[in-house]
Order: structure tokens, then C-alpha cells, then sequence
């Protein structure tokens, strides 16, 4: 049985066709999410619009992945995460870089929008919110908006 190939997005500095135009697009986004269908659609979705995409099960996952990127000075462009992980929301998550000073624009995605967390969201200072249940090609446009890769 031949072995699979995944496809790993464009390399850094290619060009690709996206939307009509010409884009170079060498972003890194970390997705935390613990459904594993979520992270392999926005993936799939996010790869194909030129991104450059780590996956985090956790939001301690996630939390490792970062200092350890950070560390080694290749922060991510932007951190997808869920607001409902069991081990460590989104919202905390986002509050714990903030307290070892590590600076990620962070891109929330919620499945029961209330008061409480749109307030916790503010103060974590969230660039971006979307609620689950949403279209792979929704998310690509919020993200191409949040990082400036919407085409002009």
C-alpha cells in the first residue's frame, strides 16, 4: 500500500492563485481545537488559501507549542482557538501568553456565544470571532481579513 501524502500548503515566498490575484502568503497559524473534523476541515481550508498551519488537541497543547515557537523567535501569525476546550479555554489560554508576555493575535472560535464570554473574549483581546456551525471557505475570509490578506 502506497504511503500518504499530505499536502503541506505552498512553500514560503510562492505565489499562488487565490481570489484572481497573485498572493505571497508565508503565514503561520496555530489551530487549537480538540474535534478533530474541525481542525482537519479549517486546515484543508486554510492550507489551500496559502497558509502555512500547526494543529494543537488542547489548549495546553497549544500553550506548549507557542512558548516553544516563541522561544526559537517563529511565533505564529495568528492563534485559532476554541473557546470551549475542556483543559484550558480559549479565553485563558489567550490570558496565560499574556502573563509569560508572549504577543499572538488570537482568532476565537465559539459554539455557545453569551454575555460572559464576549466579555472574557474583550479582555483577552481577541482579533477576530466566529461561531461554529460556519462554512471552511467563512473562516478563510475572516482570516484573510484579521491578517490583511484580503485581496484590496
Amino acid at each position: 500500500m502506497a504511503p500518504l501524502l499530505k499536502y503541506k500548503g505552498p512553500k514560503a515566498g510562492s505565489e499562488e492563485i487565490r481570489g484572481g490575484g497573485r498572493v505571497t502568503n508565508d503565514k503561520h497559524i496555530l489551530i487549537a481545537d480538540p474535534e478533530a473534523g474541525f481542525r482537519f476541515s479549517a486546515t484543508v481550508a486554510l492550507r489551500k488559501a496559502g497558509y502555512r498551519i500547526s494543529e494543537a488537541l488542547s489548549g495546553l497543547d497549544a500553550l506548549a507549542q507557542i512558548i516553544r515557537l516563541h522561544e526559537d523567535d517563529m511565533t505564529p501569525d495568528l492563534l485559532i482557538t476554541n473557546c470551549g476546550m475542556p483543559d484550558l479555554s480559549g479565553a485563558d489560554l489567550v490570558l496565560a501568553l499574556r502573563r509569560l508576555d508572549v504577543s499572538v493575535p488570537v482568532f476565537a472560535i465559539a459554539e455557545n456565544l453569551d454575555a460572559t464570554l464576549l466579555g472574557d473574549l474583550a479582555v483577552a483581546e481577541c482579533v477576530g470571532l466566529i461561531e461554529k456551525p460556519f462554512p471552511p471557505d467563512e473562516l478563510v475570509r475572516s482570516v484573510d481579513r484579521v491578517l490583511g490578506m484580503d485581496a484590496a
